[in-house]
């Protein structure tokens, strides 16, 4: 008893259908803040919030402090609050994030250039 490879390769193909789309529903390994096209962007309003208001340096001072130079997953830096999401854009427009994809399409890890 038991199935053809054929039939497991449909059955895994319906599963990661199934996955992709809880997965893109509830934002699950893709941080909450995150949009689904992946571009963060800010708001006008975001221009008077307090990461708009310190220098690169000390954003990449603060990374430092908070996460070293470890990996940082999607769902640790955009689930945090505002500051971290404002202070990634900066520090991405201004090509001081290094970012890959894993082998799981839906989670990306960031990491400071110093």
């Amino acid at each position: 008893m038991g199935i053809t490879d054929e039939q497991y390769a449909k059955e895994l193909d319906k599963l990661k259908a199934e996955a992709k789309m809880v997965l893109q529903a509830t934002h699950i390994n893709t941080g909450a803040s995150m949009p689904k096209d992946g571009t963060i962007k800010v708001t006008n309003k975001d221009l008077d919030h307090e990461a708009f208001n310190v220098s690169i340096s000390t954003l990449i001072d603060m990374w430092i402090i908070r996460w070293q130079d470890t990996w940082v997953t999607e769902d640790q830096l955009f689930d945090l609050d505002d500051f971290w999401r404002i202070a990634f854009v900066r520090l991405d427009n201004v090509k001081k994030i290094e970012k890959h994809a894993l082998t799981d399409p839906y989670m990306k890890v960031y990491r400071i250039i110093e």
